[in-house]
């Protein structure tokens, strides 16, 4: 368990820093891990790196060149992630009277759009191993089992992610009203 008694320990668990220097080494090491992941999941290192660093970071909005230079990366390789998950709803873009700086910061239900993100993916691999489905019909339902298998774990998540998703908003509600 973490420092707070319900999340993961290992490297995560040992983020309680005390000064500056610790919490910024700390944020640091979390977003190269985040890079790590979302490079696994065929991502940009780059777009792990931004999620994890606003997941983390203190104030939670940053402008492009602050993000560029606490990830030690160039401004336009920083904005085209931004970009791209700002056009995915996945971060927020925020300004504040008086200052001319656009500010970017991670919402608190932001895993829940990533999730949620996911779901025309799920849709379009669905038709697709329908439409080679209809396609190679002649071949058989030996010849097509992979498709079939294609078709129906789509299908089936295409069927099932909108009731979790609904089921995970009521429990958030409930713990957020603690």
């Amino acid at each position: 368990m973490g420092h707070d008694g319900k999340t993961p320990g290992g490297a995560a668990g040992r983020m309680s820093a005390g000064g500056s220097d610790d919490w910024r080494s700390l944020a640091l090491e979390f977003s190269e891990r985040m890079g790590r992941v979302s490079e696994g999941h065929g991502h940009p290192r780059m777009l792990g790196r931004v999620v994890g660093w606003l997941m983390v970071c203190d104030p939670p909005h940053q402008t492009i060149a602050q993000l560029a230079r606490a990830l030690k990366a160039s401004n336009s390789a920083v904005h085209t992630i931004v970009r791209g998950l700002v056009e995915k709803g996945i971060l927020d873009k925020v300004t504040f009277p008086g200052e001319r700086s656009a500010y970017y910061q991670i919402p608190e239900d932001a895993a829940t759009r990533m999730f949620r993100s996911g779901l025309p993916n799920v849709t379009a691999m669905r038709q697709l191993a329908e439409e080679g489905l209809r396609v190679f019909s002649g071949r058989g339902a030996e010849h097509n089992r992979r498709l079939q298998e294609m078709y129906d774990l789509h299908a089936f998540f295409e069927r099932e992610m909108p009731r979790l998703l609904e089921r995970w908003e009521q429990e958030r509600v409930k713990k957020m009203g603690r």
